[in-house]
């Protein structure tokens, strides 16, 4: 084992990315259903509104499970003396905040569209 002392924080590590990953996933899904949508010139309707809410959901759970592997990105970069590391996951952990911001303001804007 390279980090035999970082248990606690390896077992969250692994949890928070396969849940991500699911997550992940089950927003493909939707997008992939939004698509046939748009190919299906039913774009702007209900089931659009939900799955563009489900992408946004899926997608706040994602950055939170990169948030928590923060405190394992900052134990493993102080031992190994890389203080890039934590500025460098800080950002890709900031990244799904923002792409679910732009599915909150995409979401309202079809709703005003459709009501």
């Amino acid at each position: 084992m390279i980090y035999p002392q970082y248990g606690f924080e390896r077992l969250l590590f692994m949890t928070s990315l396969y849940i991500s990953a699911i997550l992940f996933y089950i927003a493909g899904i939707n997008a992939y259903r939004i698509l046939n949508l748009i190919n299906q010139h039913n774009v702007f309707s209900v089931t659009a509104i939900n799955a563009i809410a489900r992408i946004k959901k899926m997608i706040l759970g994602m950055g939170i499970c990169y948030t928590l592997f923060l405190p394992f990105i900052y134990r493993v970069a102080d031992s190994e003396d890389a203080p890039g590391l934590v500025l460098m996951f800080g950002v890709v952990a900031l990244v799904p905040y923002v792409v679910s911001v732009f599915a909150a303001i995409l979401e309202k804007l079809a709703k005003q569209v459709v009501l």
